[in-house]
């Protein structure tokens, strides 16, 4: 089943056209910028709020945060191109988090609780699972 969930994620890369611009935001904090840039998304195959496997390309621009939240499905996840830091815990910092670099793949397990975080430059990674999926953001 995994090397066909991966096999889909390979095609859906190649179908998925063209690369996303990178943003001019400054790299390498320590911890994250205040108004971090928006992150890109798009559904490549499926929909993650429904019933069924899905793929979605996702571009973190340099400085780039999504804060510490948690699914109730597993998320598999490939880094494309960047480094990716994932926070495994409500704090976000270097300390708490592990660089993920382009070419690893990983899985994020249900209910825990992570962050996606783009510190030294942009990111470009594929998602994907089974749905439907929730996604709930933790308190600060």
């Amino acid at each position: 089943m995994m090397r066909s969930i991966v096999t889909a994620g390979v095609v859906a890369l190649a179908l998925s056209g063209a690369l996303y611009a990178a943003s001019a935001a400054s790299p390498g904090a320590d911890v994250p910028i205040a108004n971090p840039p928006a992150t890109q998304a798009k559904t490549i195959v499926g929909d993650s709020r429904k019933p069924g496997f899905y793929i979605i390309r996702t571009f973190i621009p340099a400085g780039g945060l999504s804060t510490p939240h948690h699914h109730n499905q597993d998320r598999h996840i490939a880094i494309l191109s960047g480094t990716l830091y994932v926070c495994n815990t409500k704090v976000v910092s270097v300390a708490t988090s592990v660089a993920h670099k382009a070419g690893e793949y990983f899985v994020e397990p249900a209910e825990s609780v992570h962050c996606s975080w783009a510190r030294d430059g942009a990111v470009d990674y594929l998602e994907f699972g089974e749905g439907p999926v929730t996604t709930v953001r933790e308190q600060p």
